[in-house]
């Protein structure tokens, strides 16, 4: 079981290009082209009223075309949450893609519904539905199929082909930004939707929903051989046996109302009825992976991702063409970046990184903010800023097998504070500063690739029994939604209005989740749930033990 099946090998890639390939790409996908999709419905407004669109109107129609990707993505995951248990996790991954097809369709035709650019928010919510949906059963079908010692590898994939969605939008944006050709960025994830849909197809089922919910040991044998790679009997059974004892928790919680037992949503949200031993250690351990994951969203990496040639541009005092261009680049060196957490994760483990990783951010938003404060001091900021992160990429591959999963991500927390708090004064300096706003937005999303951004997706699921995951996940991705849109809506108008000044919603709660990471955060690394379950409860003090 040391090699990676080629069954678990198609099953994360096809699940994490349709969830987080998608997402990504959706999040940036209008970052490129931005001016010409304000000048289109600029003139679908003339168009259809004789006049131009009031500017304060413009800022808060695109704040609401972007925000519409989180509250898309939450009834996706509503919709996920209540098919996934129902349909399987195969056939909820397989409406995922069902869904994505038409709204990528309306997307790509949008301009050709001139003068109604509210095709392309229709089209963009069903694509963000569909992503919601794939995000939340992509992590549970995963973990569910996964043996305990491959779990790291497959899921450090997610940031890869995250980056290298933001690659090949911002790749298509450079050419395609014209007001002819920006519809035709849609053709990409419509191909990828298509693909996926064809793999999900010939893909077993999770054996853990094979077990629990259809009964079928003969069947979940069969899906665990084929995802474990192994043929030995033994094996086989002894991970079944596994599978039951991971499910029997769902089967006892379904009987809560003659058994008295609190149910899940009682164990997270009613501490006062879910008070017993075994409620208060999975409590912890959700509400741990909630608060990486929220860390990953006040980072600002996502929001900086949708708007980086506005920060360039607007607020960077860059040109347009080099906003464009150095935004290509700057995802161009993070997709290698992001490869080096699958590689040395399970060496190292994930409370190192996403502690050296929570560090890096917050010095490069700390940095960016600066850098807007001042202006323009130096005309190579291009060639500056590969310079310098390329020695800054080659460190963790010497320091991260001695330093752990835990520093690693306390370190790039502190580096995200530091980088947007530089951002911010750059911008308030003007464009004596610009290179700094260059560089603490390229070193931002280079400390999160490497460390809380790649963790982030899957910690959480590491924290809590799989009996619980499927509703963990879900809640966690509802409360992540949330808080996307909350930022997404909001960094717009503020950025134009604030400058530097919006930089601080970032910085401000990175800080707090510092100091959660160090003092909340267990190291994951090749350890059963069980295991892990077990510290929390030596940490709280509480009388309960978990079968490891």
């Amino acid at each position: 079981m040391g090699r990676l099946s080629l069954y678990l090998a198609l099953l994360s890639l096809a699940a994490c290009f349709n969830g987080n390939f998608q997402q990504a790409y959706l999040l940036s996908i209008l970052n490129q082209p931005y001016l010409e999709v304000h000048a289109f419905i600029n003139e679908s407004t003339i168009y259809r009223t004789g006049e131009p669109i009031d500017p304060l109107y413009l800022d808060m129609l695109w704040s609401i075309i972007n925000v519409i990707n989180p509250i898309s993505g939450i009834v996706g995951q509503l919709l996920a949450y209540v098919i996934c248990d129902r349909i399987g996790r195969r056939w909820t991954a397989i409406a995922s893609c069902l869904i994505s097809t038409p709204g990528l369709l309306i997307s790509m035709l949008s301009r050709y519904f001139f003068p109604y650019y509210e095709f392309l928010i229709l089209g963009r919510f069903l694509w963000g539905a569909a992503n919601g949906v794939a995000i939340v059963v992509q992590t549970v079908w995963i973990i569910e199929s996964a043996p305990t010692d491959q779990r790291g590898k497959v899921n450090s994939w997610q940031e890869v082909i995250a980056t290298s969605g933001n690659l090949l939008t911002q790749a298509l944006g450079v050419p395609l930004s014209t007001a002819t050709l920006w519809p035709f960025m849609f053709a990409l994830p419509l191909a990828i939707s298509l693909i996926c849909l064809i793999i999900f197809i010939f893909m077993y089922e999770s054996p853990q929903y094979l077990l629990i919910y259809r009964h079928n040991r003969d069947r979940a044998a069969k899906a665990i051989g084929a995802y474990h790679g192994t043929n030995n009997e033994i094996e086989i059974q002894k991970q079944v046996q596994k599978c039951e004892e991971d499910g029997q928790r769902k089967q006892d919680l379904a009987n809560n109302a003659k058994t008295k037992e609190p149910n899940g949503m009682e164990v997270m949200f009613m501490p006062w009825r879910a008070n017993d031993p075994t409620s208060i250690v999975i409590r912890y351990g959700a509400w741990v992976g909630i608060m990486v994951k929220i860390a990953y969203v006040f980072t600002g990496a996502r929001v900086i991702r949708s708007f980086n040639t506005f920060i360039y541009h607007d607020l960077g005092s860059w040109s347009k063409s080099f906003a464009q261009w150095g935004s290509l680049a700057n995802t161009i060196i993070r997709l290698p970046l992001s490869v080096i957490p699958i590689f040395i994760i399970e060496h190292v483990g994930r409370r190192p990184m996403l502690i050296v990783s929570q560090v890096i951010t917050i010095l490069m938003l700390t940095m960016t903010m600066i850098s807007i404060f001042i202006g323009e001091a130096a005309k190579w900021g291009s060639l500056a800023n590969t310079i310098i992160r390329l020695p800054l990429s080659v460190i963790p591959i010497f320091i991260i097998e001695h330093v752990g999963r835990r520093p690693m991500l306390i370190v790039s927390q502190v580096i995200t504070i530091l980088m947007l708090t530089m951002t911010m004064i750059s911008i308030f300096i003007g464009e004596a500063a610009k290179i700094g706003t260059l560089l603490g937005v390229s070193l931002l999303l280079f400390a999160t690739s490497l460390g809380i951004g790649s963790i982030s997706r899957f910690y959480s699921a590491e924290l809590v029994p799989k009996s619980m995951l499927l509703r963990t996940v879900t809640v966690l991705s509802l409360i992540e939604s949330s808080t996307k849109i909350a930022l997404d809506f909001g960094f717009y108008p503020l950025a134009a209005v604030t400058r530097g000044y919006s930089f601080l919603i970032f910085i401000i709660p990175s800080i707090i989740f510092l100091i959660l990471m160090i003092k909340y955060c267990p190291e994951t690394k090749k350890r059963p749930v069980n295991a892990i379950l077990n510290q929390m409860a030596a940490k709280l003090n509480v009388d309960v033990t978990f079968k490891v």
